[in-house]
């Protein structure tokens, strides 16, 4: 069976999508570069517990890339993301308390940041390195305007 969502009706028209940030294949590839700087050094033992490592990060990494989901239709902001620790919030527009983008310098410079949606239920989805997070912010708090 599909962790797919279905395909939403045409009153659920996506108004935007986003994805996560390049970012977030940094680590996976520190550990690779490490692990074949090891294995350059004739440090074979070492070099392939970091290689182990790093196909963990690889893998924990496409896995979280391919299953996080950040859209806005035109009744709903639906959210997921993560593998190992996931997120997920589903939530009708007008039920969104607040939106909120937490950006470092980094950040600013490479247009990723961290994307907190509350609900006025008390829910709260934090997703971290959202590309364009400032961008889903702005498309959100327009749909939440539009009627």
């Amino acid at each position: 069976m599909s962790d797919t969502p279905p395909s939403p009706p045409a009153s659920e028209a996506i108004i935007y999508q986003g994805k996560l940030h390049w970012a977030i294949f940094v680590r996976p590839v520190m550990f690779t570069c490490l692990a074949l700087t090891l294995f350059n050094y004739n440090e074979p033992l070492y070099g392939a517990a970091v290689l182990l490592a790093a196909g963990l990060f690889w893998a924990a990494t496409l896995v979280a890339a391919v299953q996080s989901r950040f859209v806005i239709t035109a009744q709903r902001v639906r959210l997921r993301a993560g593998s190992i620790y996931r997120v997920s919030l589903d939530l009708p527009l007008d039920q969104v308390e607040t939106v909120t983008v937490r950006q470092d310098t980094v950040g600013r410079w490479l247009h990723y940041g961290t994307l907190v949606v509350e609900g006025k239920d008390g829910s709260r989805a934090l997703c971290p390195t959202v590309a364009q997070a400032a961008e889903f912010e702005r498309q959100l708090r327009a749909q939440r305007r539009t009627p």
